[in-house]
């Protein structure tokens, strides 16, 4: 009798933990930047929409603060209906000053299936794992950058220890 108490109290901690683990990731902010015609702008806030209307991602007006920015464009009219670009870029918190493209697609269709397909392109790739593989390329180009800087710096000037340290200093306060 204990013991499957036991059981069961481990097995709705366990449960809580996952519960509460699951969608844990951090929010992430976004700006979406319409085309300048109309009909960019109406799926733009479709797509501004859905993507607000989540929990992960949290819409912002100031260009500066976000991390992602999306640009939906209105690119011309088909006999499918009308052609959609995204193009979607990524702003690391800790690296404003570097970025990776994350997503770039064009799709057809009626506005309400193109606003759907470029919110799901854009949750796709723009997901926790996609961001920090982004993030972990973007450390080791700045890391790979640092250590080239060094080496050609110590390779012209007289390679003392002021000189390294100085070096090391001022690229570890970038």
């Amino acid at each position: 009798m204990i013991r499957r108490l036991f059981l069961c109290a481990a097995a709705a901690a366990l449960l809580t933990l996952s519960a509460t683990a699951f969608g844990q990731g951090k929010t992430v902010k976004v700006y979406v930047l319409p085309g300048e015609n109309q009909a960019s702008k109406d799926v733009a806030s479709t797509v501004s929409g859905k993507i607000g209307s989540t929990l992960r991602y949290a819409l912002t007006t100031d260009l500066v603060s976000a991390e992602i920015t999306v640009e939906i464009l209105c690119l011309t009219s088909t006999e499918r209906g009308v052609a959609y670009g995204i193009f979607g870029v990524y702003y690391p918190v800790g690296y404003k000053h570097l970025s990776r493209t994350l997503i770039t697609d064009i799709v057809t269709g009626s506005n309400e299936f193109v606003a759907q397909a470029l919110f799901n392109d854009f949750v796709r790739e723009s997901s926790d794992e996609e961001l920090s593989e982004a993030e972990d390329s973007l450390k080791s180009k700045t890391l790979n950058t640092g250590w080239r800087v060094i080496r050609l710096a110590m390779t012209k000037a007289k390679p003392n220890s002021a000189n390294l340290q100085n070096l090391l200093r001022r690229k570890t306060n970038c």
